[in-house]
C-alpha cells in the first residue's frame, strides 16, 4: 500500500494529511489472438478503455484484464 503526504496551507498554518492509495489487484486472463492471414504485417492489437491502453501481440499468449478480454471477445478476436 502506498502512502503519499499532502501538504496544505490554511491561514499560515501548515496542515499535513496522509492520502493512502490502494492497489487493486485485477484478475488476469491469458489470451492468444491468431495471426491474420489477410494482413500478415498486423502483429499487434491495441485495446483502449477509459484512457488506459493494452497491447496484445498476435500469435503469443498474453495476460490481459477482464475488461480488455471482454472488448476482444466483443470484437470477435478471442
Amino acid at each position: 500500500m502506498a502512502t503519499k503526504k499532502v501538504e496544505e496551507k490554511k491561514e499560515g498554518v501548515k496542515v499535513e494529511a496522509k492520502a493512502e492509495t490502494k492497489k487493486v489487484e485485477e484478475k488476469k486472463i491469458k489470451v492468444r489472438i491468431p495471426l491474420d492471414s489477410l494482413n500478415p504485417k498486423d502483429k499487434e492489437v491495441i485495446v483502449g478503455i477509459n484512457e488506459k491502453y493494452a497491447k496484445v501481440v498476435r500469435g503469443e499468449e498474453t495476460e490481459v484484464s477482464i475488461p480488455v478480454y471482454e472488448q476482444l471477445k466483443n470484437a470477435g478476436l478471442v
